[in-house]
């Protein structure tokens, strides 16, 4: 089951240095962080793909939380 909730990258974003898996405009997702060098006035919600073109990200959740070790 999952209960994770896409967010749109137009309505809200991750906090710095947050791991958060992101979709793009063809499905592709990937987990990445924003580092503080990268300020959200100016961030460009794209991504090069696997060709090297740029393909917009549309959507980001929070991973869940890790295994408990035992």
């Amino acid at each position: 089951m999952n209960n994770s909730k896409w967010v749109n990258v137009e309505d809200d974003l991750p906090d710095y240095d947050v791991f958060v898996l992101w979709i793009d405009e063809h499905s592709y997702q990937f987990i990445a962080d924003i580092d503080h060098d990268n300020d959200w006035e100016n961030f460009q919600g794209s991504h090069k793909d696997f060709n090297g073109d740029i393909v917009k990200i549309t959507h980001w959740q929070p991973l869940p939380d890790p295994p408990e070790k035992k």
